[in-house]
């Protein structure tokens, strides 16, 4: 990502013609638009974003060193999987299509478990015996965290 809106997006202060590769110019894309000190002053930017689930991953070591356990959906446009470790265990769905997807996970092994989503801080129906059926929008991702009911 560019630094600033400055002069070659604040990486130099060299000729823009002497520089190895052009500074982004597009309209939506450049550096006077895109850039880091934009997104820090913009609390719904992308680099927002990823400081918040940064911040989120290291608060649960599961992420890191738990178990992992793929799942394996009929819709080939999504990527789910179980991470698990003594403390936590973390369902992980992902879209990686540029269209919303629906999906069926066969979660019989945490029945009676609730899915709760960790980025928005919401709570699921708990987990049944049947297929769990989630939508997520385009290049979605969603972390659940699986507890007991309270």
């Amino acid at each position: 990502m560019q630094w600033s809106g400055d002069r070659n997006a604040g990486f130099s202060r060299a000729d823009s013609q002497r520089l190895y590769a052009p500074a982004i110019t597009d309209p939506v894309y450049g550096y006077q638009v895109v850039n880091v000190d934009s997104q820090e002053r913009d609390r719904a930017s992308l680099l927002w974003w990823m400081k918040r689930m940064l911040a989120l991953r290291k608060q649960h070591k599961v992420f890191g060193r738990g178990a992992m356990t793929l799942l394996h959906p009929r819709n080939r446009a999504i990527l789910a999987y179980i991470r698990h470790d003594t403390t936590d265990t973390m369902l992980i769905v992902a879209n990686v299509s540029s269209q919303p997807q629906q999906v069926e996970l066969d979660l019989t092994a945490y029945t009676g478990l609730v899915p709760h989503e960790m980025c928005q801080e919401g709570e699921c129906s708990p987990i049944g015996t049947g297929p769990y059926v989630l939508t997520l929008g385009p290049y979605a991702c969603s972390w659940f965290r699986l507890q007991v009911a309270a």
